[in-house]
């Protein structure tokens, strides 16, 4: 796998869940798949500017953008709709939409500049790497991943990344030009 950039700064990123991202992965050398580490999206469907944890090129499925959340505690209100992520503040926009965003700018922005990208497919993974999430959510299995993924040893983890592109590939594929 290529790694850009091919180290992580632990002094400058934030995110223990990142680092354990990164490390995980950045000693699979077979795989032809290209990550990239803290992206910019400019031109953000919802915010003045987004930030992509990884972005990930599997070649032949698509590109997958992965948000990593490293909160010790994850609470999601059904009722309000409310994500509260360790001791910040409750809000509506949580995770799942922040990946979806940031997936849905960079596709826009890219398909703008590179028409050819067009029947590219795009999708989005997020992944808690300290808790264990049981699947109460409004999202798939698929769609995220949790600290008992780490527990896979390297190979079976990329698998797993990998299947959320497979899958959102066969149920979208009519969707797609």
């Amino acid at each position: 796998m290529e790694l850009y950039p091919n180290y992580i700064d632990s002094s400058t990123t934030n995110s223990p869940g990142e680092i354990k991202f990164f490390n995980k992965l950045k000693g699979i050398k077979y795989s032809k798949n290209i990550l990239f580490h803290s992206l910019d999206v400019r031109d953000h469907i919802s915010n003045f500017m987004g930030e992509i944890d990884f972005l990930m090129i599997v070649p032949e499925k698509g590109i997958l953008t992965i948000e990593i959340k490293s909160h010790k505690r994850i609470e999601f209100n059904k009722e309000t709709g409310f994500w509260k992520l360790g001791n910040d503040n409750p809000e509506r926009r949580g995770p799942f939409k922040q990946a979806r965003d940031n997936r849905i700018s960079l596709r826009e922005k890219l398909i703008g500049n590179y028409p050819v990208l067009k029947g590219i497919l795009f999708w989005d993974l997020v992944i808690f790497s300290e808790v264990k999430i049981e699947n109460q959510y409004e999202w798939n299995k698929w769609e995220y991943m949790d600290s008992r993924d780490f527990q896979l040893n390297d190979e079976d983890f990329l698998k797993k990344i990998e299947s959320t592109l497979e899958i959102a590939f066969e149920k979208n594929k009519e969707k797609l030009p």
